[in-house]
């Protein structure tokens, strides 16, 4: 591996643990599915229009669409839904290491669904990797807030099994889609039922126009740059 790609890795990973924190400061001012709405619809219209501006070709043809359509679903409806839920009842660091069952989920899933299969050594680490999270985990299940705890640890999972699925179904189409488009769409089909849901159980208005929460939003457009091309 190159130092670049390292370098890339890295990069991810930070904006990837910066998640959850931005989300409890930005819940300081907005509603739950108001926030996840607004923050998906802001990076997919970013992300398109940027698309654009380079030239990037658009997915053709409905299979692709009903694919993009279904990762939308995952990684940006239930992903954010699961996400932004969690972080009332979960510590920001405590709900990083959990929603990193997500590799260990896709792992599975691309088992059963695209036939790949790991080696005993790759078995192996996703053994030691899940039990690595559930020793982490336990002492606060035990503890007791364990029912608020369980509750946020289910809203994890929700979103670590949506960004599962999409990545899984992003893959079937990788090398037939440009990523800046396909991510960019995906959010945007991903925004809408999170703003019906949004508009049907909360109160949007409500939002407080503040400088932080206006970068809470801002900051949390990078990290899903492209989940799984």
């Amino acid at each position: 591996m190159t130092p670049v790609a390292t370098l890339k890795i890295v990069f991810a990973m930070v904006l990837w643990a910066l998640c959850f924190p931005v989300i409890v400061a930005g819940l300081e001012y907005s509603p739950h599915l108001t926030f996840a709405a607004m923050r998906a619809a802001l990076a997919g219209i970013i992300l398109t229009l940027l698309a654009l501006v380079l030239g990037r070709p658009f997915p053709r043809g409905w299979r692709v669409w009903m694919t993009l359509s279904g990762v939308g679903l995952g990684a940006t409806s239930l992903g954010f839904l699961g996400m932004f839920h969690a972080a009332e009842f979960v510590s920001p660091g405590l709900a990083t290491v959990i929603a990193n069952t997500q590799p260990l989920l896709a792992a599975v899933l691309a088992a059963l669904w695209l036939g790949e299969k790991l080696s005993i050594r790759g078995s192996s680490g996703l053994f030691a990797g899940f039990a690595g999270i559930v020793l982490i985990a336990l002492p606060d299940f035990l503890a007791e807030r364990n029912e608020s705890y369980a509750i946020g640890v289910l809203y994890i999972i929700l979103a670590a099994a949506g960004v599962t699925f999409s990545n899984v179904m992003i893959k079937s189409i990788a090398g037939k889609v440009d990523s800046l488009s396909a991510m960019g769409l995906q959010m945007l089909l991903g925004s809408v039922p999170l703003a019906i849901a949004a508009l049907v159980t909360e109160e949007p208005t409500t939002i407080n126009w503040t400088f932080t929460g206006r970068v809470a939003n801002a900051v949390e457009i990078p990290w899903r740059r492209a989940p799984g091309i």
